[in-house]
């Protein structure tokens, strides 16, 4: 299924491409809508997925059953399929979070209209897709190689040279991406309850001010 896609991805967007210039040689359009929306597919369909099952694996999976440096050949299959599922599940969640919610205290809100109307606009086939390409595609790539490459350079780099043991260094390794993830959800958490205790006072306040106005 992997090596389907990213040969899928390759040869679409070598066919989308050459569709555009020969357009563009033609009548002079230059809106590369094919080229897009193929790029869309590769970076959502590939390279996402790919990324996510990895910082899955090593947040949630490896740190309980054994974590190796090598990544097999068939190790990639495995990534992608488990970045695919995951990105599956945070994409409904995402597009059904709501402000009360318990979800919404870990899943950011603002995903869900911009996943929608990308839905909407691939359905539509017209409508040009750089926004998604701006706007979800590569912030979502870069929070991802952010996630995979800070706890590795801490752990690699940063640690070892306090003079730890090996078994020490090695702990470390092995759950780097797991607190690492603790900590991103507590950042979260500590926001939204910030943000709801805030909110909840200005409610509170303006009511004393109607009250106050009222008498």
């Amino acid at each position: 299924m992997l090596a389907l896609a990213i040969g899928f991805g390759a040869i679409s967007t070598v066919i989308a491409a050459s569709r555009d210039s020969f357009a563009y040689m033609t009548s002079g359009r230059t809106h590369l809508l094919a080229l897009n929306r193929y790029l869309v597919v590769f970076l959502w369909l590939v390279i996402a997925p790919f990324l996510t099952g990895v910082l899955v694996d090593l947040s949630l999976i490896s740190p309980f059953t054994g974590l190796d440096d090598d990544v097999p050949a068939v190790g990639l299959s495995y990534y992608w399929g488990l970045g695919c599922l995951s990105l599956k599940i945070w994409g409904k969640q995402a597009r059904r979070t709501r402000a009360r919610c318990l979800r919404a205290y870990f899943i950011d809100e603002r995903w869900g209209p911009k996943l929608n109307q990308a839905k909407a606009d691939w359905d539509s086939g017209i409508a040009p897709m750089w926004w998604f390409l701006r706007d979800v595609c590569m912030p979502i790539v870069a929070k991802l190689l952010a996630a995979l490459g800070v706890p590795y350079v801490l752990a690699k780099g940063v640690f070892p040279r306090f003079g730890c043991s090996v078994a020490m260094n090695s702990a470390v390794y092995r759950f780097v991406w797991l607190g690492s993830l603790g900590f991103y959800l507590a950042k979260a958490l500590c926001a939204k309850l910030h943000d709801s205790i805030r909110d909840a006072r200005y409610v509170v306040g303006q009511r004393l001010e109607d009250v106050a106005d009222g008498s």
